[in-house]
């Protein structure tokens, strides 16, 4: 098992919780978008993650090549609104975002803690805190994927956002 990521705190933190592994778990510090080696894995895993780089396809174009072929690969990417609710919610974030956008992180963290609590503030600062670069359809991403050769691209929930898993062929 190999953890990427570009903080050097999540990967501390990876490392933590990953100990009883020992030498199976690897932990290194990448930034998605300059991934350029030449490795490949059987199973790539990227929960609420390419769509904050900056650049969503370049990302998830990274990520799709790390896949060895017959792998599979799991993405969440937020998705483009559909419902009332969806825009409703999505509006929310930024009225937020716009709310909090001085404070530091640590003020922004502890906001919204006294706000909605321990439990729901997690959710909250990832949905505030830093900038979504794009949001897609469904479409557009299973489009992408079946042109990075992925195959039996389905949702694992029925969600806005997309959870999805896809065969690499």
């Amino acid at each position: 098992m190999t953890a990427c990521d570009q903080s050097s705190s999540a990967l501390e933190r990876a490392s933590e919780l990953c100990k009883e592994f020992g030498e199976r778990a690897s932990f290194r510090k990448v930034d998605l978008l300059q991934w350029e080696e030449e490795e490949s894995y059987d199973f790539a895993f990227s929960f609420g993650v390419v769509h904050h780089t900056g650049n969503t396809y370049g990302a998830i174009r990274n990520v799709g090549r790390k896949v060895k072929q017959g792998g599979k690969l799991f993405l969440m990417v937020y998705g483009f609104p559909e419902t009332l609710q969806d825009f409703v919610e999505l509006n929310s974030y930024e009225e937020m975002r716009e709310r909090l956008r001085l404070l530091s992180c640590e003020e922004k963290k502890r906001a919204l803690i006294e706000q909605f609590g321990e439990h729901e503030a997690h959710g909250w600062f990832d949905a505030v805190s830093p900038r979504i670069n794009d949001l897609l359809t469904f479409p557009e991403l299973a489009g992408l994927l079946t042109r990075l050769g992925f195959r039996g691209i389905r949702r694992t929930m029925n969600n806005r956002n997309h959870h999805l898993i896809a065969e690499k062929s």
